[in-house]
């Protein structure tokens, strides 16, 4: 089965870019209870700077893998003004993501990943919700989520690249990529990069603000107010602080350089 003929669940996650204080986030909830009744809605408003398409995909690494085969993803983001009023669908996994065409899911899926459709744009323009999934989500369930017989396939799609951890000896310059809303710091870096590099050898992760040199498996590892290194969820490297925040207390802010020192035993 391809990857534009999987079957279409009753759970619609809709991650959106604004808090849940604002007018839209209430009206987005009503909409979707009204047009699509008999589907369970989760809600994940995560007050991002607009556009900002590298927080936005490391979110959904952090939290896709905990949803079931067929949730529909409804990624109700804002784009930069400038910026083409263009979207798509793309089936990944066992999910279906419909979001802007920003290069967003080339973050979450890799380059190689390609089948991709163009979703239609109602105009005049009102917010994506609205004006591109409301309608497309309508036909999608009509259809038991088969997007070959809606939409066009779409061939070249924007892409971008996360920043790479780079390899100086033995030692690695990672970069901090998102700050949550604990202030965890995650790095360009999983946990399949660190056994490969680690596997039998010491190693500390540095900076002017922290020196770790073992893995924990929780925050109550550490003490409240110390630091931990761990692995969670979408399995990246994460710095956190145990009741506190790396961001705040370590200076641990996106775009952060730390080192990531390794030695035979």
């Amino acid at each position: 089965m391809r990857e534009g003929q999987q079957q279409a669940g009753k759970l619609l996650h809709l991650l959106c870019d604004f808090g849940v204080n604002s007018p839209e986030y209430t009206v987005a909830q009503a909409q979707l209870l009204h047009l699509f009744p008999e589907h369970r809605l989760a809600l994940s408003p995560q007050p991002m700077k607009k556009g900002h398409v590298q927080a936005q995909s490391i979110f959904l690494r952090l939290v896709k893998n905990h949803f079931p085969n067929g949730t529909i993803h409804l990624c109700h983001f804002r784009t930069q003004s400038r910026q083409p009023k263009r979207f798509v669908a793309a089936w990944n996994e066992g999910q279906l993501f419909l979001a802007p065409d920003n290069g967003l899911l080339t973050l979450l899926f890799g380059a190689d990943f390609s089948e991709y459709y163009r979703l239609p744009v109602v105009e005049p323009f009102a917010d994506p919700l609205t004006s591109v999934y409301l309608p497309a989500l309508t036909q999608i369930v009509a259809q038991s989520g088969n997007l070959n017989d809606l939409f066009e396939p779409k061939d070249h799609i924007v892409s971008t690249n996360l920043l790479a951890p780079t390899l100086s000896g033995t030692t690695l310059r990672l970069t901090v990529l998102y700050n949550d809303s604990h202030g965890n710091a995650y790095l360009n870096f999983d946990r399949a990069a660190f056994d490969h590099y680690t596997r039998g050898k010491r190693f500390v992760l540095r900076s002017d603000s922290i020196h770790l040199d073992r893995v924990s498996n929780h925050y109550d590892d550490v003490v409240e107010g110390e630091a931990v290194l761990l692995f969670g969820l979408g399995d990246l490297m994460q710095v956190a602080v145990n009741a506190g925040s790396a961001q705040q207390y370590l200076a641990l802010n996106e775009g952060k350089m730390l080192l990531l020192d390794f030695s035979e035993e």
